[in-house]
């Protein structure tokens, strides 16, 4: 009896990821196979950004919602929100283009523009996602949105410690995932293979949980 091959996707979209309201701006750009889930695609994004996932999310594009669906949404008369586990990247943005919004703590608001910048063929040798660039470590966890991210900067200094101090990330490999973390988070508890990374330096790639 003959064994059923699993899909393979047949293309890949590049996409870039910008958090809103960040001047100058943070941002990441991703390789990511186009039959994604939002759901993983929020698990891409968490890793390539640096956040720890630890408050509430939801994707939008134009009057559609995605995320986790509250029954009780309905019964207080709130818009619906799809499935973020049944929706497919490819379903939400169709075309090279299309844009989308990626919220990130419904607190501090953490709002992230994704937009296709290319659809591309399926490199076979390849494993995805790939984040092929970018710049700049994300804020701290629950410093009060980009407000008080800014707050944090000695006025004295200004844009010029920001770009200083946030103009670089490093690459943190543990057991399961890459990821970019915050220059100042402490390593001591992570792997030890750390490499610095800066802009132009050659892609990595990072396991979907």
């Amino acid at each position: 009896m003959p064994v059923k091959k699993s899909a393979v996707p047949s293309e890949v979209f590049q996409l870039k990821a910008t958090l809103l309201g960040t001047m100058p701006p943070i941002w990441r750009r991703l390789l990511v196979p186009a039959d994604l889930t939002l759901a993983q695609l929020h698990d891409v994004l968490q890793a390539a950004m640096g956040w720890q996932d630890c408050h509430m999310h939801e994707f939008s594009a134009g009057q559609r919602r995605f995320g986790k669906p509250n029954p009780e949404d309905r019964l207080m008369g709130m818009p619906p929100v799809e499935n973020e586990r049944t929706v497919r990247l490819s379903s939400v943005l169709g075309r090279v283009g299309t844009k989308a919004i990626y919220t990130y703590d419904m607190g501090d608001s953490w709002e992230h523009g994704i937009v296709l910048e290319k659809c591309l063929p399926i490199d076979p040798g390849t494993a995805y996602p790939i984040c092929t660039g970018g710049e700049r470590a994300c804020p701290p966890e629950d410093c009060g949105g980009i407000g008080g991210f800014y707050d944090l900067l000695p006025p004295s200094l200004g844009i010029s410690f920001f770009r200083a101090r946030m103009g670089r990330y490093v690459l943190v490999v543990s057991s399961s995932l890459i990821c970019i973390r915050k220059p100042s988070t402490p390593l001591s508890s992570m792997a030890s293979n750390v490499t610095p990374s800066i802009p132009g330096a050659p892609p990595f790639t990072f396991a979907i949980r």
